[in-house]
């Protein structure tokens, strides 16, 4: 095995131990041990709606009057792992060191997490004008109308973050003649 390969797999040996520990987190943790998610998200939907979310003990953060609460179910951590092993797996290979491979990947684990941030309130911000404002679409239930929102928003997030990374790190525009 040459040398680029040996540093990307070891790379992408990272990236699933880093994924593997976040799902296991993920996969028991209550809204208590998901707070360093549903907090800052919490905050950015109530900055973009005005309206408070007060956190409750095994529950998460709730607005009563909107009757609405974010949840450990809905506090995005399966999107956050995707978008790590995209660009991970995506873009390793073109980095030509170790050291720039790694710096992909635990930036990689920080950027995800913002942008996890930011979809996520978008994704609830939606869900409330939806909820606000109901719509029928060829008989879904509201329920189900709320789970394709959530598809929609993560999957077209998902790409935009990959054509955006890949515009930056790959295919960068070329510099006007001068």
């Amino acid at each position: 095995m040459t040398r680029p390969r040996l540093y990307s797999a070891l790379t992408l040996g990272a990236m699933l131990a880093i994924t593997y520990a976040l799902k296991r987190h993920y996969s028991t943790a209550d809204a208590e041990a998901l707070r360093w998610i549903l907090a800052p998200t919490a905050w950015l939907v109530e900055t973009l709606v005005r309206a408070p979310f007060v956190f409750e003990q095994h529950v998460g953060y709730i607005n009563q009057e909107l009757r609405f609460a974010i949840v450990p179910s809905c506090a995005g951590v399966n999107f956050m792992i995707i978008a790590i092993c995209a660009a991970a797996v995506g873009f390793v290979t073109h980095m030509p060191t170790l050291r720039a491979k790694l710096t992909l990947l635990f930036a990689s684990v920080g950027l995800a997490y913002l942008a996890t941030l930011g979809v996520n309130a978008a994704r609830i911000v939606i869900a409330l004008l939806l909820q606000a404002h109901p719509v029928s679409i060829a008989g879904l239930s509201s329920a189900q109308i709320h789970h394709a929102e959530g598809i929609v928003v993560y999957f077209s997030s998902l790409c935009a973050l990959y054509l955006l990374a890949d515009r930056i790190l790959v295919r960068p525009r070329p510099k006007a003649p001068t």
